[in-house]
């Protein structure tokens, strides 16, 4: 204020009385601040919890909403944010929810992973949607899966290649002991991401010398700091078991087969796993819903351009029988979208064929897809576009 009034005196001394006033103007706003300090009715600024959370968050990489938010009532509704990605697996969500809330509510073993699992089952049945589903759950997004493909790691020396080698007696020491000299592969990869899923694929793929330090690296007796702020699933590809028999009798017959191929270091080892995550194949009805759960991309997309997507029942019906196969399960699914379905509506908007406020309509005929395009109705004050009749409009032969 003392500031603003001498450059006002100065100005009306120079009789540039059009800045005087402006200056003016400026000091009576900032008086009735000066007395409400004075009257210390201005809050003292305070650090919050967000503070606090915007922080840490540029330490952890966990974003503040997640340090933020109640960790009770995130664990408690675990399972119903898993499920909004993962279609069926009732038994596999609730038993990854289990163990997670099991490892939160002991506070946890500051030695190991938060979660140790081996999720086993046939390919294309929610596996690496469920890792992905964990991730955006505890840690708040995608980008916080780390994924590591033990199928590249066949030989015995990949063991180190992968947990790094650790210094010390005559013969070096094992891989996965706590002081490496080189943290490997698995071990860059959590420097980066320390707060992350770390997704191990196709473990039954690797050499058992890589399996069996990855099991050291898991127990308690020698734990491994980077991965004591992570949850750690492997994946192993197992035969369908037949539904309908008895469940208990199954799982004997897949954990049985998961020891002959993982050996039992790993697979019998309670200080190795928390839990063992057994995937079923789906059934028809969870094949249409995950199939209805691709489509809504396609449809969001288009809501954007003001373009309407109607697909009938058949659609749905016809894309997940080429979309999903026994060898495969769901995985071709997206891909079988994208090829008969994104890459046409893709062709139509780029040939002036689809436009804002047009429906695009989605049927079968003769065992074919078959796409036309309802324009919009005209009215009194909003003409057609030209050569457009508010018809739906058959497109050209061979779209």
């Amino acid at each position: 204020l003392a500031e603003l009034r001498r450059e006002r005196d100065q100005a009306v001394a120079g009789e540039d009385y059009e800045r005087a006033q402006e200056l003016r103007h400026h000091i009576d706003l900032l008086w009735p601040r000066l007395q409400e300090a004075r009257r210390g009715t201005v809050p003292e600024p305070r650090v919050t919890v967000r503070d606090v959370a915007e922080i840490v968050a540029r330490h952890t990489g966990i974003p503040a909403a997640r340090l933020a938010e109640g960790e009770r009532s995130r664990l408690l509704g675990l399972e119903r944010c898993l499920h909004e990605r993962v279609v069926g697996q009732q038994e596999a969500v609730r038993a990854v929810a289990d163990a997670v809330r099991r490892a939160r509510a002991a506070l946890g073993d500051p030695h190991r992973p938060i979660g140790a699992f081996l999720f086993a089952g046939p390919p294309g049945v929610g596996r690496g949607e469920l890792a992905r589903a964990l991730a955006t759950a505890l840690f708040g997004g995608e980008e916080h899966l780390v994924r590591i493909d033990l199928s590249a790691y066949r030989e015995a020396a990949d063991a180190a290649r992968l947990l790094g080698t650790a210094p010390g007696g005559p013969d070096g020491g094992r891989a996965g002991d706590v002081a490496d000299a080189a943290t490997g592969t698995l071990g860059e990869a959590m420097r980066h991401r320390p707060h992350a899923v770390l997704l191990l694929d196709r473990a039954d793929e690797a050499h058992p010398e890589v399996r069996a330090a990855l099991a050291d690296a898991l127990r308690r007796a020698r734990p491994r700091a980077d991965l004591a702020r992570a949850i750690v699933i492997l994946t192993a590809t197992t035969a369908a078991h037949p539904a309908g028999g008895d469940p208990a009798e199954a799982r004997r017959a897949v954990v049985a087969e998961l020891r002959r191929r993982l050996g039992p270091d790993l697979v019998d080892r309670a200080d190795a796993l928390d839990e063992i995550v057994l995937f079923r194949p789906l059934d028809r009805a969870e094949v249409l819903r995950i199939t209805e759960m691709a489509l809504e991309p396609l449809c969001r997309r288009l809501r954007a351009h003001n373009i309407t997507l109607e697909i009938a029942d058949p659609v749905v019906a016809w894309l997940a029988d080429r979309g999903h196969t026994p060898e495969h399960g769901a995985r071709p699914l997206r891909r079988t979208v994208r090829r008969e379905l994104e890459d046409r509506i893709a062709g139509l908007l780029l040939a002036g064929q689809i436009g804002p406020g047009d429906t695009v309509v989605v049927g079968t005929e003769d065992g074919e897809l078959d796409i036309q395009v309802r324009l919009p109705q005209p009215s009194a004050d909003r003409p057609a576009p030209p050569g457009r009749a508010g018809e739906q409009e058959p497109l050209t032969a061979g779209t």
